[in-house]
C-alpha cells in the first residue's frame, strides 16, 4: 500500500470542532462520506468506535490513528483531522490528541493496512513533520509536510534505536 496514494487534500480537515473522540469520529465519518457518497456515516462510526473498544489508537505525542474495515469501500482512505481543541484518545502517554489520521480500509482488505498503520505512526511521530502539520495554513501545507515524512521515511528516515523501540511499543496496539 503507497502512503503517498492514500493522501488527498479532499480528505484533509484543518478545523475539526470535536470535543470528544467520538465526535472526532463523526469527522471522520462526514469527511469520508463527502469524498464517497456510497458509505454509510453511522457505519463508520459504529466501526471506529468498535475498533476502539479493542485499545485505544492514540499513539502519543498527540496523535491518534483510528481505523476500520468498511463495506462498500473500495479504496484504503486516509482521512487527516486537525482538532481544533485536543480530546481525549486514552493514549499511552496520557496526552490528549490534536492530529488524527484515521485509515479507512474495504472490508475484505489483506493485512498490508497494519503495514500502512506502522507506516503512518513513524511519518506523525516525527516531531518535525507533526509540527507542521500542527502550524499549517492550509491543506497543501499539511499535504506537503505529510509526504515529505513519507519521503524521508521511503529513504531510510532518520530514527534512532531508542526511538524505534518506542514506536514499536505504541503502535503495538494500533495494529490490532
Amino acid at each position: 500500500m503507497d502512503l503517498s496514494k492514500l493522501l488527498s487534500l479532499d480528505t484533509i480537515n484543518l478545523s475539526c470542532d470535536a470535543e470528544s473522540m467520538k465526535q472526532a469520529f463523526c469527522c471522520i465519518a462526514r469527511q469520508a462520506c463527502e469524498t464517497n457518497g456510497s458509505l454509510d456515516r453511522s457505519g463508520i462510526i459504529a466501526a471506529l468506535v468498535d475498533r476502539e473498544r479493542l485499545g485505544s489508537t492514540g499513539i502519543g505525542g498527540g496523535i491518534a490513528l483510528p481505523h476500520a474495515r468498511l463495506p462498500g469501500l473500495t479504496q484504503e482512505k486516509a482521512i487527516i483531522l486537525r482538532l481544533d481543541k485536543a480530546v481525549d484518545f486514552d493514549a499511552h502517554d496520557d496526552q490528549p490528541v490534536d492530529i488524527v489520521c484515521a485509515l479507512l480500509v474495504p472490508e475484505d482488505a489483506c493485512q498490508d493496512h497494519k503495514k500502512c498503520l506502522a507506516k503512518l505512526a513513524r511519518v506523525l511521530r516525527d516531531p518535525k513533520v507533526s509540527k507542521r502539520v500542527r502550524e499549517a495554513a492550509s491543506k497543501e501545507a499539511v499535504h506537503t509536510a505529510l509526504q515529505a515524512g513519507i519521503a524521508h521515511q521511503a529513504n531510510g528516515g532518520a530514527s534512532g534505536n531508542g526511538e524505534a523501540l518506542n514506536l514499536r511499543a505504541a503502535t503495538a496496539n494500533v495494529a490490532a
